[in-house]
């Protein structure tokens, strides 16, 4: 990191969720992510 000029830790964020009971499911996709 510090190659790029990032010397500041570096943070991650982590989200944990429970799974639920589906019949359907999809995926969407957007043209400017």
């Amino acid at each position: 990191m510090a190659l790029r000029g990032l010397t500041s830790p570096s943070q991650v964020a982590v989200i944990i969720q429970q799974m639920v009971c589906s019949e359907l499911s999809g995926v969407m996709f957007t043209r400017n992510p």
